[in-house]
């Protein structure tokens, strides 16, 4: 067996650079090669996409390899090189989709592919101006949407933005909503940019006005707020405190049917303020914001961890399954209910939000949770 052309083929099929002929004599080579050699070959392709090191214990790269191919490593006469490569694929999808370090805390069963699928979330939001007229974003076409005051509301590129002279101008909110499934990036008309996460709003001003630039989110946003220093820019959260800037980049993770709201800084410095209580944060810092322990500082968070959703990850630390299904059903849609005595060990790893429903749900299941899918419910099981 050439071991330098197995890991070339490998290398350029897991790029998804091979041709038809070379993913085929890749798939001749792996009939014949042993499996703790397919598993290093995974381990070494993993460690290129990771951020942590090891990516995959060797025991959990033969087991996903054992798991997936120990149905098909036949003598190859009987099946076609494509039959091979479903099975490598397969593999190499897990491996693109974990590129991270599993728990570990429970033998990995065989995957099983749900029945249904569900397509991950796309680019699209609704805007609602002050006269309540809606506009759905993923139909509109490029050009002005509307002309309010001295402010012109254009779609560039699929991106939104405000622009325009601002004095003078009566002040009118319009609100941007993402629903379940989507997300949206914008410009306000400061050249503050924002990013939305799925399920959530920002209510703005048309034109900032006054002595200062006010707007209101619910959910999860993205803020890259252009400096002024004669205007601070503030954030509300309903009933949950004010963010108060003058340039810098922040998120806000804002969601009502989470009992902590957090503020992490990237950038700049923000001040956090709920009654009494006012907290300074530094570049790095996360501001906790409950209902009965008031405002507390994080002084070292991972800022790509926060950051995942907008580069579109998950990533998850110790995460458990409670709190990582309510990402999932914001992200693909769906409903999650939960059923019998669910694990209570925490998930961490990284997985690309571009993938289907199916490719989550069988990375998950590595780890002993299991899953059924009816229409759009998702039951968890152990």
């Amino acid at each position: 067996m050439d071991q330098q052309q197995l890991q070339e083929l490998f290398e350029r099929y897991y790029n998804q650079t091979a041709t038809p002929e070379e993913t085929a004599a890749l798939m001749a080579l792996i009939d014949q090669t042993p499996e703790e050699k397919l598993a290093e070959l995974i381990r070494e392709q993993g460690a290129k996409l990771s951020v942590a090191d090891p990516v995959i214990p060797p025991n959990v790269a033969r087991n996903i390899l054992q798991n997936i191919l120990q149905q098909d490593r036949r003598p190859l006469r009987r099946f076609s090189a494509w039959h091979y490569a479903g099975a490598a694929a397969a593999a190499i999808l897990l491996l693109v989709g974990i590129s991270w370090l599993m728990s570990g805390k429970h033998p990995a069963p065989v995957v099983k592919t749900p029945v249904a699928d569900i397509a991950p979330g796309k680019e699209n939001a609704t805007l609602t101006l002050g006269d309540a007229t809606v506009i759905g974003l993923d139909t509109a076409s490029n050009g002005l949407l509307s002309q309010q005051g001295n402010t012109a509301v254009q779609l560039v590129n699929g991106k939104l933005i405000y622009s325009g002279n601002t004095a003078n101008t009566a002040v009118t909110y319009n609100t941007i909503t993402t629903g379940r499934g989507n997300h949206y990036s914008m410009v306000l008309s400061d050249g503050t940019k924002v990013w939305l996460n799925s399920a959530s709003s920002l209510r703005f001003p048309v034109a900032f006005s006054g002595s200062e630039r006010l707007v209101a989110v619910t959910g999860e946003v993205y803020f890259e707020v252009a400096p002024d220093a004669h205007h601070p820019f503030q954030v509300q959260m309903p009933h949950k405190g004010t963010i108060t800037v003058l340039g810098t980049h922040f998120n806000v993770h804002a969601y009502e049917d989470e009992a902590d709201i957090t503020t992490t800084l990237l950038e700049g410095a923000v001040s956090i303020r709920k009654g009494s209580q006012q907290q300074l944060l530094s570049p790095g810092q996360q501001a906790v914001i409950s209902e009965l322990a008031g405002i507390s500082v994080r002084k070292q968070v991972d800022l790509a961890q926060i950051m995942a959703w907008k580069e579109g990850y998950f990533w998850f630390n110790d995460t458990n399954i409670y709190a990582l299904m309510k990402q999932i059903a914001r992200w693909y849609d769906v409903e999650v209910r939960f059923e019998g005595n669910i694990t209570e060990d925490g998930f961490s790893g990284k997985i690309s939000r571009d993938v289907p429903l199916s490719r989550v749900l069988q990375i998950l299941e590595l780890n002993g949770v299991h899953f059924k899918i009816t229409g759009r419910q998702i039951t968890v099981m152990p």
